[in-house]
């Protein structure tokens, strides 16, 4: 980076495949420099520490020839990776926000639980969110829950022209709540890791009867699995317990069920 001057001339390279990751945007000239990234196939970028969102969005679209407008999909992850400092191990653990574009071309920008330079209402104030059609709600740390305050209330709540929604992550199902109530939304995906349980189903429930949509303009999808707990065997559990909330459901949606047994749980239940 010292070395690098932007002035001097150069014949951009195109590639086939250009995956790059670094901690800011300040990488993003020399890879402007060097790289034809507009004609390439597959383009990632992935900015660990962001120092400016609004720099780090023009270096990463704008100055590429990806306009920001023609982002289509939002996907956000809580995500964990392990770190050494000092020769001790620990687990990071962080939201990823990965901005999907026409052909191939993914921008991914990481908030971290401990370092925080920028926010979901700095993104809002620079991205045009109202043009984003589907989101992605992913928890891929296991079963720990995100901080309150770095949950992405402000960039849901920002999606007016969303269309479709796919949730999985029951830490993440109150969100639901957020997603604004102009916003077009007529498929709903609930894949929850390890099965759904009623209190996911009655979550979801009560924000389809806030909605007050009509229920021919939504389709809920439940796909996984699903499992019963205490003095239920998994087939009572759904038979006896959430069929009545499948029905209730259905007053406000079209719901598809594809959920398979969990096995693991059907495993236990038969030795109760």
């Amino acid at each position: 980076m010292d070395a690098f001057d932007p002035r001097h001339v150069r014949n951009p390279r195109v590639l086939s495949v250009i995956d790059v990751a670094c901690h800011n945007e300040d990488l993003l000239s020399v890879l402007h420099a060097y790289f034809n990234i507009k004609q390439s196939m597959a383009v990632t970028i992935e900015l660990y520490s962001v120092s400016n969102i609004e720099n780090a969005l023009t270096s990463a679209m704008e100055r590429v020839g990806v306009q920001r407008t023609a982002g289509t999909s939002l996907d956000i992850r809580y995500e964990t990776e392990s770190v050494s400092r000092h020769g001790i191990r620990t687990g990071e653990y962080y939201f990823s926000l990965r901005i999907l574009f026409p052909g191939n071309f993914t921008v991914i920008l990481r908030m971290g639980d401990q370092r925080m330079n920028w926010r979901w209402q700095d993104f809002v104030e620079h991205f045009p969110c109202d043009q984003i059609t589907h989101l992605s709600i992913t928890n891929e740390s296991g079963y720990n829950s995100p901080p309150i305050p770095l949950r992405p209330h402000r960039l849901v709540a920002a999606l007016e022209g969303l269309r479709s929604l796919t949730v999985s992550d029951r830490h993440h199902i109150h969100l639901l709540n957020d997603v604004p109530l102009v916003a077009p939304i007529t498929v709903v995906t609930v894949d929850l890791p390890g099965g759904t349980v009623i209190g996911d189903l009655v979550a979801i429930w009560h924000w389809l009867r806030y909605r007050s949509a009509d229920p021919a303009s939504t389709t809920l999808k439940l796909t996984g699995t699903f499992h019963g707990h205490g003095m239920y065997s998994i087939y009572e559990q759904y038979h006896y317990m959430e069929a009545p909330t499948i029905a209730a459901l259905q007053m406000h949606a079209a719901v598809i069920d594809t959920r398979v047994p969990n096995i693991a749980t059907t495993h236990l239940a038969s030795h109760i």
